[in-house]
């Protein structure tokens, strides 16, 4: 006898469930990469007339004497930084959910950073009448290795809330460094405020997205409540921990710990020549900018520099100008008509075969679109909108990696003084008044046809050139022509050549010294 057991179940449900989450997941994904697109182009519309507006106000604002005026303008730069700020953190958001927030990992100064985001804030502070101040502990090293960027978004993010919701007493920030058990460098930053503080019953969720303390804070205050959200999320992705600790109408302590990497103060290059000014720096530019506004932007920026420039309005006019004249970098706008930057760098580097630096110049801040550009063969990236610093350092950089950079170079003059910085700054006053003495001799000595004189005070003037790096190939042509004394006319033009490279030298030591 055979029996059989049949066991039935109906997973119609289930097939159905299953095959609706599939549809929701893929429905899901499709709109998250809609909604990046739509962030990436907002950005880029925004950005587009926000460059124009934050660069022609710094422009106005280093120029303009009278008070009214600059009242004006600092009141147009307050709100086109917030109206930025707002762009960032809307973009920052993105990133941070998408995933491809990344971090740097360069060496700078602390209290560099700290006083640049209280030179910022200061001017905010100092109308509302409130004390602003910073301490930092002897225990933070002079440099350390990590994100400045995201530092000083996170600070700027504390210290203008504090500012904000402050309205008499003080804002302080206090830094200070801790080590871990394994002996690893952490910072510890706390600001803290004599504001309007936060009810106990809102701590837990002050750093959730889109909130505020109160509903009429927003009122009262402006603000997304979205700083708050992003500042969490930038120091939790780096290892760090945010907290907050209030008490309602009595102020607020906002604190974060970050970890950094030490470095060695001796491995520092002299800071004296860190910074140094572009006028000696001389290059010839194309910029490739559709847009009117920032063409005339970009003509105001540069006309305060040696550089040579000149504008194409899209990709075609660009190929045209690079096939007819040599230029030394070109700044890459990457939306344009008829060919766009994209388009342009790909003909450029692969169908002409050219390698000049080119710096990528977009509205759009996406990393994904930054590893693009590098991928096409572009040398460096700038979000706009951007500071006047911001884009001249870019193609400092890539001018000295070129060969286009300055005459002089202190490395043998830094390991002689034994890094006495005073010391470097002596010798450099002292060649800048002997040169011109020497100078003046020289001259004299060649207009009386003295010409073994003149070839002595050249040679003099070679062995102080030696100890500041200087190529001593136009000196030493210059004096084997005045020991041979066989060709006024080879002579003559030694002569412009040497005096010529004596003038630029000259130049890059003042600024040298400016720059201290």
């Amino acid at each position: 006898m055979v029996k059989i057991t049949k066991i039935a179940q109906d997973i119609t449900a289930e097939v159905a469930t299953q095959k609706s989450l599939g549809l929701a997941k893929q429905l899901a994904d499709e709109l998250n990469v809609q909604k990046d697109n739509f962030i990436a182009n907002m950005s880029h519309e925004l950005r587009t007339p926000l460059n124009a507006i934050v660069g022609f106000s710094d422009l106005l604002f280093h120029q303009e004497q009278d008070s009214k005026k600059l009242q004006y303008l600092s009141a147009i730069k307050s709100a086109s930084d917030s109206l930025l700020y707002l762009v960032n953190d809307i973009l920052d958001l993105s990133k941070i959910e998408s995933g491809i927030i990344q971090f740097d990992k360069t060496s700078f100064s602390v209290k560099d950073v700290v006083k640049d985001v209280f030179n910022v804030l200061g001017l905010k502070a100092k109308q509302k009448g409130i004390s602003f101040k910073f301490y930092i502990s002897n225990a933070v090293p002079k440099y350390v290795i990590g994100d400045k960027n995201r530092l000083v978004q996170v600070l700027n993010n504390l210290l203008n809330n504090a500012i904000k919701f402050t309205q008499e007493g003080n804002v302080m920030l206090f830094v200070d460094a801790i080590r871990t058990q394994s002996n690893e460098l952490q910072l510890h930053f706390s600001v803290e405020d004599t504001g309007i503080g936060i009810p106990k019953d809102k701590l837990k969720t002050i750093f959730n997205r889109f909130t505020q303390a109160e509903s009429s804070t927003t009122r009262l205050y402006g603000g997304t409540g979205l700083g708050l959200n992003i500042s969490q999320l930038i120091v939790e992705r780096q290892g760090g921990t945010l907290g907050v600790e209030s008490e309602y109408n009595k102020g607020s302590k906002f604190w974060f710990v970050l970890p950094f990497d030490e470095i060695d103060e001796e491995n520092q290059t002299f800071e004296i020549f860190e910074n140094l000014s572009v006028d000696y720096y001389s290059a010839k530019i194309l910029i490739c900018e559709d847009n009117e506004l920032n063409r005339i932007l970009m003509d105001s920026i540069f006309k305060e520099t040696d550089f040579e420039i000149e504008f194409a309005e899209n990709g075609l006019q660009a190929l045209d100008l690079v096939k007819e004249k040599s230029f030394d970098l070109i700044l890459m706008d990457l939306h344009m008509p008829f060919l766009d930057g994209y388009e342009t760098v790909k003909l450029i580097r692969q169908e002409l075969q050219l390698s000049m630096p080119i710096i990528a110049l977009t509205a759009n801040s996406l990393i994904k679109e930054k590893e693009v550009c590098l991928a096409l063969g572009m040398n460096d990236y700038l979000a706009k909108p951007f500071k006047t610093n911001e884009l001249l350092t870019k193609i400092v950089s890539l001018l000295e990696v070129e060969g286009k950079q300055k005459t002089i170079s202190l490395e043998a003059l830094e390991e002689y003084s034994g890094g006495n910085i005073a010391f470097q700054k002596q010798m450099i006053e002292l060649f800048l008044e002997t040169s011109e003495k020497e100078i003046q001799k020289m001259n004299a000595f060649l207009n009386q046809e003295s010409l073994k004189e003149a070839s002595q005070v050249v040679h003099k003037l070679k062995s102080s050139l030696g100890i500041l790096g200087v190529d001593l190939a136009l000196a030493q042509d210059f004096e084997n022509e005045l020991i041979q004394a066989n060709d006024s006319k080879k002579i003559e033009s030694c002569k412009t050549v040497f005096l010529e490279q004596l003038q630029q030298i000259r130049k890059e030591l003042i600024q040298i010294l400016k720059s201290e």
